[in-house]
């Protein structure tokens, strides 16, 4: 039993040794590799005293760069400046400023960062604004740099105008020539679902939607990889990459957080929040809405419910914005064909004029028999009924089983022909 002690302690007195002779050569090479470095990227904990850095001397640098520093907490941000006279704190802060997981913390002041802190102190005498961008079409700029830059933003003359028809490959059609779509699903039943237990949200309906418009903008020669899907919600995440994941691997479907910092060429938004009290939770955070609406460069499609996005002040100014600078579709005017397995089941609430309502005279069965005949591809009426003389707070809904409802067109045609 003692040989085996003793062969065991020895092995250990040699790792020992061998790890500490590593060390000697892991900090020589350190040494040599920074000494000769002019520039050196690393995080802010890493540029601590006890990192890396610690092999060379303090004033080796002249200063120090933070990207992003309106992501960062300040305390962070003094880690490195033991080591320079000089900083350059480069980010936003009608950004997303950095998360903070203690609600106590975050009231007592960890939620302000260094760049806030200092602008409160001193103003705009230490701040230098870069006002021309180089990423989005200008009617997606627009609405940002009114409300959040001062109106001082300007699209450079390469991506003024810029829009999705003019990628190689891609064809000119009523999607591809927007470079701002509101899809407007008020009416239309579609609200917010939540998990027992679970503070994120989802939409199926909006989940649909994305669906439909994704599919869409594929068909006209988009790359997935080109398309970014974002929704505030984990939740409504999920849901989107179960039903496109799979058929566009390349497809980046994330919350707000994960795309700041991220581009693409065209955006697909899900607000998710649809309710009758008017709640919309954290996305009355006007920074949040900054980031998902600047990651567009040449289409931003925003799909929602207007009439309850528009309770909070700001995101009503949004809409107004989108109203008068953008195309907008209600629901019903999405085109394409949602896979009929996920047996998708519409509440969708009529909104003809009441002219056009009085028409209407056939049953269930007559108006079954006339969608069979004419071989309409989208779903057949299960079920409609409405009153003698129609208004519109009166109106019943008429209830769907479809791959997908045009009902628009249906009563256009049934009318009509």
């Amino acid at each position: 039993m003692s040989v085996v002690e003793d062969i065991t302690s020895s092995l250990r007195d040699k790792r020992i040794n061998i790890l500490q002779k590593l060390e000697v050569v892991d900090a020589s090479i350190a040494k040599d590799i920074l000494h000769d470095c002019d520039i050196v990227f690393c995080t802010l904990t890493s540029a601590s005293s006890q990192g890396p850095l610690k092999y060379v001397n303090k004033n080796h640098f002249d200063v120090c760069i933070i990207d992003e520093c309106s992501q960062a907490i300040e305390a962070a941000c003094w880690i490195p400046l033991h080591m320079v006279k000089k900083c350059i704190l480069a980010g936003d802060h009608n950004q997303l400023p950095p998360i903070i997981l203690s609600k106590k913390a975050a009231k007592a002041g960890l939620k302000v960062t260094m760049m806030e802190r200092l602008l409160k102190l001193h103003g705009d005498c230490i701040k230098i604004m870069l006002t021309t961008q180089y990423r989005m079409n200008q009617v997606i700029m627009q609405f940002p740099s009114k409300y959040l830059y001062e109106n001082r933003l300007v699209a450079h003359d390469s991506v003024r105008s810029w829009l999705l028809k003019d990628l190689k490959g891609v064809k000119c059609n009523r999607n591809t020539t927007a470079p701002l779509l509101l899809i407007d699903t008020t009416g239309y039943d579609m609200h917010e679902l939540r998990l027992e237990g679970n503070a994120s949200r989802c939409n199926e309906g909006e989940a649909d939607l994305v669906y439909l418009h994704v599919n869409g903008l594929v068909e006209s020669g988009m790359s997935p990889a080109d398309i970014g899907v974002i929704t505030p919600y984990k939740l409504q995440a999920g849901l989107i990459k179960s039903r496109l994941g799979m058929k566009y691997p390349s497809l980046e479907i994330n919350c707000v957080d994960g795309f700041q910092g991220r581009e693409k060429e065209a955006i697909v938004l899900s607000l998710v929040r649809s309710n009758t009290r008017g709640e919309v939770g954290f996305l009355a955070e006007n920074q949040r809405i900054n980031v998902a609406i600047t990651r567009a460069k040449r289409h931003l499609a925003i799909v929602c419910d207007r009439s309850t996005i528009s309770c909070n002040r700001f995101l009503n100014t949004f809409i107004d914005y989108c109203i008068k600078n953008g195309e907008v579709r209600a629901a019903f005017q999405c085109e394409g064909d949602i896979d009929v397995g996920q047996n998708i089941k519409q509440n969708i609430l009529f909104t003809e004029t009441e002219s056009m309502l009085q028409k209407i005279n056939f049953h269930t069965k007559e108006a079954n028999r006339y969608a069979d005949a004419k071989h309409f591809p989208f779903g057949v009426v299960k079920n409609f009924e409405i009153h003698s003389t129609p208004t519109f707070s009166t109106l019943r809904h008429a209830i769907y089983e479809v791959q997908f409802v045009r009902f628009g067109d249906f009563l256009e045609q049934a009318l009509y022909q």
